[in-house]
């Protein structure tokens, strides 16, 4: 799904209760965050394949 797609469907302000929510809802294990500066990041579960590569990529 794009971005823009999931941008139609997500409301103008997203509280924690709503991460909370779809943290909760998410079928495949993503990880929905928020970071100070008010951006929404989805994280792959910690066991699929894009974490394995995000992982390999990581410095350190």
């Amino acid at each position: 799904m794009s971005a823009e797609a999931v941008g139609m469907h997500m409301p103008a302000v997203v509280t924690l209760d709503d991460v909370a929510a779809m943290n909760a809802a998410d079928p495949n294990g993503h990880r929905y965050e928020t970071s100070p500066e008010g951006v929404l990041s989805v994280m792959p579960p910690p066991d699929s394949e894009h974490a394995m590569i995000a992982s390999r990529l990581s410095p350190g």
